[in-house]
């Protein structure tokens, strides 16, 4: 009833076997010059979202976040280093009063002021230049230091709470920065150091 079976031996058989086997190997070398993508972790939000905060001033909010997830401190030290920013601003007051450059105002005004050159024209005649600075826009809390940039928020410090002398100083880094940052705090060299001439200088005064 099925009728007669194919014979495997016939000619029509074998040229089909070759040319599978002749395809084979191309479909294989095609399979495998093809580029492997690699996976890419997806973006952690929470750490998206607290940087965005802390870059823009937002300390409220930023310690909402922190206060259910320190671990994300030393997790991502970026996070400390965004934490020593805002703690820089927060004790600018308090340091103002005992910094360097207001006992000897004329050295700082002098280290701060823009460079000029001296040229001589065509006509013999000497041209004072000062180099016109052209500054950038930009959202990086760290932007290249080898550049002039402004950061796109300037209204970012006016929100960050301020201390007036070594005692706030002492309360501010107890109660809210120290807790979360801990050893990190050393990874801003200028901030640390500033905070070590805040204590000097409350020590000489008790």
């Amino acid at each position: 009833m099925a009728g007669a079976l194919v014979d495997d031996e016939t000619p029509a058989s074998k040229s089909a076997a070759a040319a599978s086997s002749s395809t084979a190997p191309a479909a294989s070398s095609s399979t495998a010059s093809a580029p492997t993508v690699a996976p890419q972790d997806l973006p952690n939000q929470k750490v998206g979202l607290l940087k965005a905060l802390l870059v823009v001033g937002d300390v409220t909010h930023a310690m909402f976040i922190l206060a259910q997830w320190p671990i994300l401190v030393q997790a991502f030290p970026e996070i400390a280093d965004l934490l020593n920013r805002l703690l820089s601003v927060s004790i600018k007051p308090a340091y103002d009063s005992i910094s360097i450059s207001r006992e000897h105002s004329q050295w700082a005004d002098e280290f701060k002021a823009e460079k000029s050159r001296t040229i001589t024209d065509s006509k013999g005649e000497k041209k004072v230049l000062i180099p016109e600075i052209k500054r950038q826009i930009t959202g990086e809390a760290f932007p290249d230091p080898k550049g002039e940039w402004t950061f796109f928020f300037p209204g970012w410090k006016e929100r960050v709470p301020k201390a007036g002398d070594a005692e706030e100083v002492l309360d501010m880094l107890e109660k809210t920065f120290l807790p979360l940052v801990t050893v990190f705090i050393a990874r801003d060299h200028t901030l640390f150091t500033k905070i070590c001439r805040l204590a000097t200088s409350d020590l000489k005064v008790r």
